[in-house]
């Protein structure tokens, strides 16, 4: 490539971030650290900012949380009452433990309450939420930000 044609090619901005949301010129994402969700601007009918439960999938983390807690309940019970009678520790019954870990903090983040965008497509409505600590008035300019550079809209719902 030569000078004048480097010259030429617009410079793409770098994505907006704010407590683990991302907005680019291509798609609005969600990056946790540990998992990523990203929606591609051509599909985003809508976006709104909320406040209420962040879980996406509020039903489903709650069973999976009250089978961990039944889990790891069974499993601890029959390890205090079966210890001092038999003596013998199954190497399976210590993990009931990490289950009720498990369990505890899959039933706190299913009733998480934050802030996040509520993204409408053709085909789902996806939630993609800020960190915790993310203030309304930081977000209001980051989403500002984000409509002067991209040309993304959002609404408001705070209700």
């Amino acid at each position: 490539m030569t000078m004048s044609e480097h010259a030429l090619t617009p410079a793409v901005p770098e994505p907006l971030r704010y407590h683990g949301l991302d907005i680019s010129e291509g798609a609005v994402s969600e990056d946790h650290g540990s998992s990523v969700a990203s929606i591609a601007r051509e599909e985003i009918r809508s976006i709104t900012l909320c406040w209420g439960l962040t879980g996406e999938r509020i039903p489903a983390q709650i069973v999976f949380s009250l089978v961990f807690l039944a889990f790891g309940g069974v499993c601890v019970l029959t390890l205090l009452c079966w210890t001092p009678t038999i003596g013998d520790i199954l190497l399976k019954l210590p993990a009931g433990n990490v289950c009720l870990i498990l369990g505890v903090y899959a039933l706190r983040n299913a009733f998480r309450r934050g802030y996040f965008l509520r993204i409408r497509t053709d085909r789902e409505v996806r939630k993609l939420s800020f960190k915790r600590g993310a203030e309304l008035e930081a977000i209001e300019r980051f989403l500002q930000t984000a409509n002067r550079t991209y040309g993304y809209s959002f609404d408001r719902e705070l209700g």
